[in-house]
């Protein structure tokens, strides 16, 4: 919380103090005033400002936002979250288990400041109705922090209750709930349309049982049978539909609750080579086996992990050059141009190199030559006028499954793109 707003908190209930004791039906009324915006009290630790997530570097996340803890095992479900004293009632929150979370679920309560002081007297916590801590089992003498061991669902709901004898400085506790990491990998990684064969699916941190845990390769592939060998292992028996769409996809397994992704983590081919045996493949721009950035014509070029790609009028291709974080035109006489980025990933509004992107994946074009981008590092859909001026249409960095307009809306590294005649922005989240 800004130093700022916690002063401004402490002199309302300053202020309440002083009015109970020069009549009681005014301080009722402030607490009453307290008690209906004590939500916004409760904030995560750190808070990142619009202005910082656009900023180049921006500043760490808390409070909902799952992330990795150092060693890539662990996953913060909910916080760091500072919950404050409030002076009437409880404060309350929702989250959700975030993809690979699985068992076992820890709870961490650290009772007030680092130096000691701002102790809460007693604290209940709640979570799904269910007691983690009551008054009993946590008050000022038993040590801090404390873990528990809790049980989650898909959606959860925290409820927390402090007691406190004095309420200035405000005292607090601080809440954070993690996991395991959960992860898969496949073998083989590919198959070819009309194919029926086995897959070995190996998970980590996983806990699979028969008849509980289930597959999926996504659309046109049927999953014939599942033998579920440990919590760990098991192999699917898989027929790749003849007319099933080429490129990677995604592969999930779920088990109640627990849902863990492989991401593009197995590709259908061709069961036959496309197009005639007379075509021809010529080089149009870059230089084979030599990634970089540089403008120019023909082989003197170089990109670096081409992730996009789309045609505009006059025979122009526009790319989203993902390793350079660009957008990248190439003219139809093969002069490449870099239209909007500057080879470092970031996510700033601007004019041609003056805007950033991060990881780009996906590009369309409009019937005016507007580009639209799918920006996947940024978790944001990006606008590339005529002129190379970047605006961001949809999202503001942060991931998420909220639908909503402009700003307000989430996606979740958005990989795919496409434009109507109408204007209206398709997007594959």
């Amino acid at each position: 919380m800004r130093k700022g707003t916690m002063q401004s908190i402490q002199k309302i209930l300053n202020n309440a103090m002083r009015q109970a004791i020069r009549g009681l039906k005014p301080a009722l009324v402030s607490m009453l005033i307290l008690a209906t915006i004590w939500n916004l009290v409760a904030i995560p630790i750190t808070q990142a400002t619009p202005r910082e997530r656009r900023s180049l570097n921006p500043a760490s996340k808390s409070g909902n936002t799952a992330k990795l803890l150092q060693g890539g095992s662990t996953v913060v479900v909910w916080g760091p979250q500072q919950v404050l004293k409030p002076p009437v009632g409880s404060y309350t929150a929702q989250f959700s288990l975030p993809n690979g979370a699985v068992p076992p679920y820890q709870l961490t309560i650290s009772n007030g400041a680092l130096n000691g002081t701002r102790k809460v007297d007693q604290a209940r916590v709640r979570i799904n109705g269910t007691d983690v801590f009551t008054p009993v089992n946590y008050n000022p003498i038993n040590p801090s922090p404390q873990v528990r061991t809790v049980s989650l669902q898909v959606e959860n709901t925290i409820e927390v209750t402090l007691l406190a004898q004095v309420i200035s400085p405000i005292p607090y506790v601080t809440i954070t709930i993690t996991a395991n990491q959960a992860s898969l990998s496949l073998s083989p990684t590919t198959g070819t349309q009309g194919q029926t064969l086995s897959v070995n699916l190996t998970g980590q941190n996983t806990n699979w049982v028969a008849g509980q845990t289930n597959v999926s390769f996504g659309g046109e592939i049927n999953v014939n049978s599942l033998q579920i060998n440990s919590a760990t292992s098991a192999t699917a028996q898989i027929t790749i539909s003849s007319t099933a769409a080429l490129g990677p996809r995604n592969v999930t397994v779920t088990t109640g609750a627990e849902v863990v992704t492989s991401v593009d983590g197995f590709t259908v081919n061709a069961a036959t080579v496309p197009g005639p045996a007379s075509s021809s493949v010529s080089t149009f721009a870059g230089s084979s086996g030599n990634p970089g950035f540089i403008d120019g014509a023909g082989a003197s070029t170089q990109f670096s992990n081409l992730a996009g790609i789309a045609a505009g009028s006059g025979d122009v291709v526009y790319v989203a050059d993902a390793g350079n974080h660009s957008i990248r035109r190439v003219a139809s006489d093969g002069a490449v141009t870099t239209l909007a980025g500057n080879g470092a990933p970031g996510f700033f509004d601007g004019q041609g190199s003056g805007a950033w992107f991060n990881n780009p994946q996906g590009v369309a074009v409009d019937s005016a030559g507007n580009i639209y981008v799918a920006d996947t590092g940024n978790h944001s859909i990006r606008r590339v006028a005529t002129d190379g001026s970047v605006t961001t249409v949809a999202g503001d960095g942060t991931s998420g499954f909220v639908n909503g307009n402009g700003a307000s809306a989430r996606f979740n590294s958005p990989r795919g793109v496409a434009v109507d005649n109408q204007g209206q922005i398709y997007v594959a989240d």
